[in-house]
């Protein structure tokens, strides 16, 4: 049996400030494991959440696992940041796994559905906070172009 643990990350940013006034310092120290949780071998999935959320996109949701930074600038649990590729990893092969089917979609491969999406600009060598306001250019489901974003 696998562990997978399906999270928002977008709460850090957009809850942040209830979860400082509310949490205890130890239990805000651990707030949203992530780097934990990934160093232990559990399977992360990341999902929006919504409507509980205003932003809904997901390269928001990772920025907000990479800097884990509320509306207010206060960052919580530092220790618990995760990598660039860690986060597009949680929302891709790590959703296709805690669904059960990583045979078939979450990571590019001769048999896989081909869903995927351009963005106006690479993802590397930006800020979390940069990189959550790239712009998607276009859509491919299955492999046929599906429009832009």
């Amino acid at each position: 049996m696998s562990l997978h643990v399906v999270t928002q990350p977008i709460f850090l940013r957009e809850l942040g400030r209830n979860f400082r006034q509310s949490l205890d310092d130890a239990f805000l120290a651990d707030c949203y494991p992530f780097r934990s949780m990934l160093d232990h071998g559990i399977n992360v999935a990341f999902s929006s959440d919504a409507p509980v959320v205003k932003d809904l996109r997901p390269l928001a949701c990772i920025a907000a696992a990479m800097d884990r930074t509320d509306m207010d600038g206060e960052v919580i649990s530092p220790n618990e940041k995760i990598g660039l590729m860690e986060g597009l990893e949680c929302y891709t092969v790590g959703g296709a796994r805690a669904n059960g089917v990583e045979t078939q979609v979450g990571s590019i491969a001769k048999g896989k559905a081909a869903d995927l999406i351009e963005l106006d600009l690479p993802v590397t060598g930006f800020s979390a906070m940069e990189l959550g306001n790239l712009s998607v250019v276009g859509v491919w489901r299955n492999g046929g172009k599906a429009g832009g974003g």
